[in-house]
């Protein structure tokens, strides 16, 4: 038995090794005949490894004199390498009962040093076998430990890191990108062993590691050529049993299709799918034919997700008629049909140009698929599994799929009428059940504090809603626009996902236009009373365009026969919200501006809108904060307004006062409004206008008595008749009185007479 330092001393040279590898292969033949000789032969193989082990681990010497001595050429370090596996081979083969010798894991945690030292001093090709001899050690462990050897299960979980931790670094250091990717995904096994039967919480580290390790892969510069794929393919197909040790359970199943999905989806962008369809193939054969049909179908799913490059258009119902008749499943399940889903729609979304066309048949099968991958990641009520990032992430990646979708649909309605306009209309139930989906997801990331996704989903909505437009499909435009709004009192003007101020008014006329075109002029009118209302502090430089169209539907609503519309104002719809006074005020002004400019007879319309403006400052001047001395001055200009109405409309059914009575009180408000440096002018103007009016009203009112006094007195002909309504600005006035009896006709008084243009001249003059 050669003692421990003689050992260590011929260790030092190549020569010494490569004697001492012969004498060991001698002593294992001969240790077969000689069974006393195994306690002899261990010892040795002990004091060997632990030679090995101390020359890996020595620095290099720093004297140039002990140089030739102390440092490993390549060739020795080969030659220490071999000799230690070597040596373990005899360590195992003169130990045959478990657990004889120093103890559980004595030699699995020398093999750990001599991988630590191999990989300090670059041997990281020889890593890989000292990793599958490590890795045999801890399985053979690992199965006969009984249930209740938790410290050997956990001294077994200890030494598998910490391999692992050797290896993934170890590639980080490899020149070569089959070799880096071989120690990552050795050391992947590793830490899949370090799982044991009890956390799922390595495995799904299994998953992630991988899925970094493949993106390492391909950042190299070419891609990945067709024997470097081949070489992922069986690292990959080495992995999946340590997953899946037993059967795996749950959690090795559901690992196992994670990588399988993941080397796929790797394979398929490398530009290999028929490699990508054979490493599906192993892991199902892996999974066996008793596995439970959600695994199965998550694998099917990335089949379906490798083969859409082949062909006009992937067929998407059999996988979502197959989802459809899937019985519950438990978290694992579900989540394994979630990764599948996630698959096939990452493929779906591919780059704009290479992925394939989903036609409006296609597009109902997709949102089925879509609610089966949104719903798998919360079934998951593990707390290692849903931490609070990696929930953030799934929730950030399901809400990116449903946009997809809509994104998809858009598009498709945008086009031109033609094949894809006969299916649009089937496409509203997926499109409000995604919708729904989308808001839902919204609100989760926002618990989160993330402030980018405000607004997301509603503009999402607006453009499925716009795209439905296009198509002339209106009545399933306002369905889907309308799921923004809310349905209390004042009504949420968004209910649940904010829209931008910059879209607000583009929504609002959306809706308001579908609503219109449908014939639904009641809801028109509503919207753009919440468009008004949604506008907030920029309300009053931005109503010209809503008022303009509430205006343009009154005058629809007039031409259907509508009457309880033709007397609403904006006063009625926009009661729920209370707006102060002056600020309806503002709005209802703007409205009798915009009946103004419409080349029809709106004095109805006008009528309502000047008495709710008269009654609102009648009510509001005498009331403090309200503004009012300028209600008063509202009051008087209102009065004016309905003069000049009842001068040429007859509203004696609606009005007790005349034209004149409207006048004088006018005259009478404003007189009673104090004057300032600041509105002198203004009054002298408002009150030349409302002598002017007296005038005109007074006037008007002496050419009747004029016409009723020569009637009394038979001087009236025949054709002159009581004064009669006529439009506003009507230019076909006179044309129409060609050949009728003159104006001057029975006008008997004398307008120079009169000296009622007197205070008028005052006025001018005070001016």
């Amino acid at each position: 038995m050669a003692a421990a330092a003689q050992i260590h001393r011929r260790t030092g040279c190549r020569e010494g090794s490569e004697r001492l590898r012969r004498e060991i292969e001698e002593s294992l033949r001969r240790v077969a005949d000689h069974p006393a000789k195994r306690t002899e032969l261990r010892v040795t193989c002990d004091r060997v490894i632990r030679a090995c082990i101390q020359r890996l681990g020595e620095q290099e010497p720093e004297d140039e004199e002990q140089e030739e001595e102390g440092k490993l050429c390549e060739g020795h370090l080969r030659s220490l390498v071999g000799l230690a596996e070597l040596a373990c081979e005899g360590y195992q083969a003169s130990a045959p009962s478990r657990g004889q010798g120093q103890g559980p894991l004595y030699l699995e945690r020398l093999l750990f040093h001599l991988l630590k030292g191999a990989a300090c001093r670059g041997a990281l090709e020889s890593c890989l076998a000292l990793s599958e001899r490590l890795q045999r050690g801890l399985e053979l462990w690992l199965a006969g430990a009984a249930a209740g050897e938790a410290p050997l299960l956990r001294d077994c979980e200890v030494v598998a890191k910490n391999g692992f931790g050797v290896l993934w670094k170890g590639g980080g250091g490899a020149g070569d990108r089959r070799l880096a990717l071989s120690l990552r995904l050795r050391a992947l096994r590793l830490l899949a062993l370090a799982a044991g039967a009890e956390s799922p919480r390595p495995l799904s580290s299994v998953s992630a590691r991988f899925a970094w390790a493949c993106a390492l892969y391909l950042r190299g510069a070419p891609p990945p050529s067709g024997q470097e794929a081949e070489h992922l393919r069986r690292e990959f197909e080495g992995l999946l049993p340590a997953v899946l040790p037993g059967g795996g359970g749950g959690a090795g199943q559901l690992c196992a299709c994670e990588l399988a999905l993941q080397c796929c989806g790797t394979l398929c962008r490398a530009g290999h799918p028929s490699l990508a369809l054979e490493a599906l193939t192993r892991a199902q054969a892996l999974l066996g034919p008793a596995v439970p049909p959600h695994f199965s179908w998550a694998l099917q799913l990335g089949r379906l997700g490798c083969s859409l490059g082949a062909g006009p258009g992937p067929s998407l119902a059999p996988a979502a008629r197959a989802l459809r008749s899937l019985p519950p499943g438990d978290p694992w399940q579900s989540r394994a049909l979630g990764r599948g889903c996630q698959f096939l729609l990452s493929a779906l979304d591919a780059p704009q140009g290479t992925g394939p066309r989903l036609g409006a048949g296609e597009l109902p099968h997709l949102a089925e698929i879509l609610h089966v991958q949104v719903a798998a990641a919360p079934q998951l009520g593990e707390e290692d599994m849903v931490n609070a990032p990696g929930q953030l992430a799934t929730l950030k990646q399901n809400f990116h799929n449903l946009e997809f979708f809509t994104r998809t649909v858009y598009h498709l309605l945008l086009e031109p009428q033609g094949e894809n306009a006969v299916g649009a209309e089937q496409l509203l139930t997926p499109c409000r059940k995604i919708v729904e989906k989308m808001v839902e997801v919204e609100e989760a990331i926002l618990s989160h504090g993330l402030t980018d996704y405000v607004g997301a989903t509603a503009l999402r909505l607006y453009n499925l809603a716009y795209g439905f437009y296009s198509q002339k499909l209106f009545s399933e435009a306002a369905e889907i626009a309308v799921m923004l709004r809310g349905d209390v009192q004042p009504p949420n003007l968004f209910s649940r996902s904010s829209l931008p101020l910059d879209k607000v008014p583009r929504y609002f006329k959306l809706l308001a236009e579908c609503y219109r075109k449908t014939g639904r002029l009641d809801l028109a009118m509503e919207s753009v009373g919440m468009w008004l209302m949604a506008l907030g502090d920029q309300r009053r430089g931005q109503m010209t365009e809503p008022i303009a169209l509430w205006v343009s539907i009154k005058a629809d609503a007039v031409k259907s026969g509508h009457e309880d519309l033709q007397l609403r104002t904006l006063k009625d719809t926009l009661q729920p919200w209370e707006l102060e006074p002056v600020a309806l005020a503002e709005l209802l002004v703007e409205e009798l501006r915009a009946y103004k400019r419409l080349r029809t007879d709106t004095s109805q319309e006008r009528f309502n809108v000047i008495c709710d403006l008269i009654q609102m400052s009648s009510s509001s001047s005498s009331e403090e904060g309200s503004g009012g001395k300028g209600m008063e001055h509202l009051r008087a200009m209102q009065l004016l307004e309905l003069a000049q109405l009842l001068s040429y409309r007859d509203f004696s059914q609606h009005a007790e006062c005349s034209a004149m009575d409207c006048v004088e009180e006018a005259l009478t408000v404003l007189g009673s409004l104090p004057q300032t440096p600041e509105n002198r002018h203004q009054l002298l103007d408002d009150q030349a206008h409302a002598f002017l009016w007296q005038y005109i009203c007074d006037l008007e009112s002496r050419i009747r008595m004029s016409v009723e006094r020569s009637r009394r007195a038979g001087t009236v002909p025949d054709a002159l008749s009581e004064l009669e309504d006529s439009e506003t600005n009507d230019l076909n006035y006179e044309d129409r009185q060609q050949g009728a009896l003159s104006v001057h006709d029975c006008i008997d008084f004398n307008l120079a007479a009169e000296n009622h243009c007197r205070i008028q001249q005052q006025l001018l003059e005070a001016k």
